[in-house]
């Protein structure tokens, strides 16, 4: 694995940032529960919480919508917490959608096959995967706030706080994030399908490692491998298109 173990501590905090919110905003849960305050952590799970990286970039995402969900259910305004949160989420969304778009492969390359860069790996399913989570979830939260707070019979105090068009630019953006995570998975579907095997195959012969492979794997053993891995790692990315935004 590329990362530490989940700990207790990350347990709670994943429930009550992530778990707790979501519940509600899929509908199968009628109130928030929080339980983080109410667990005693043994002394080797009080340390700062272990995230993956595609987590902790896609924390205060999480966090500005579970405090959305706060405001919408209890109908409380912490202040200037409101007005930071509903500066702070589009520009973080804005934000991830930017860094999916530069993950994006070009459609050729003139790289020699043995410097391709990595058609696979488990941290970009995590990757894409964590966002598609967050992204579903703010989604959902977008047909609350349509439903509890901006129609025109609401009197919830939230819509006179949300600026214009406010939920249809969310909306959009959360849209144009989910297309970039798919257009990320496709250039790599296609690099994969119109190099993958000969890049396999050149990059297992580089160099002195390739040298001494040569002793061990015969070209069929190659072939054979990189046939392998081609189809798997089609298959994985063609898992993410596979999910859907709502």
């Amino acid at each position: 694995m590329p990362n530490m173990l989940p700990d207790v501590r990350w347990m709670l905090d994943h429930h009550d940032t992530i778990e707790v919110s979501t519940r509600v905003l899929y509908k199968e849960a009628q109130t928030l529960d929080y339980i983080g305050s109410s667990v005693r952590l043994p002394e080797e799970s009080t340390h700062k919480r272990v995230n993956t990286p595609a987590e902790s970039t896609a924390e205060v995402l999480w966090e500005k919508l579970n405090d959305f969900v706060e405001y919408m259910m209890w109908e409380i305004d912490y202040k200037d917490s409101l007005t930071s949160t509903i500066k702070t989420l589009p520009e973080e969304l804005h934000a991830m959608r930017l860094a999916m778009e530069k993950l994006r492969m070009p459609g050729s390359t003139t790289w020699k096959l043995e410097d391709e860069p990595a058609m696979f790996h488990e941290n970009m399913l995590i990757s894409c995967y964590t966002k598609l989570e967050l992204l579903r979830a703010l989604n959902k939260g977008i047909e609350y706030l349509r439903e509890k707070v901006v129609n025109p019979k609401s009197t919830h105090f939230m819509k006179a706080k949300l600026p214009k068009n406010w939920v249809t630019e969310l909306d959009t953006e959360v849209k144009i994030c989910y297309e970039a995570i798919l257009h990320v998975a496709r250039s790599y579907i296609n690099l994969i399908k119109e190099k993958g095997e000969a890049t396999i195959k050149a990059q297992i012969r580089w160099g002195e490692t390739g040298e001494i492979l040569k002793k061990m794997l015969s070209d069929a053993d190659v072939a054979l491998y990189a046939r392998e891995y081609v189809d798997s790692a089609l298959q994985a990315w063609e898992g993410v298109l596979k999910v859907k935004l709502k």
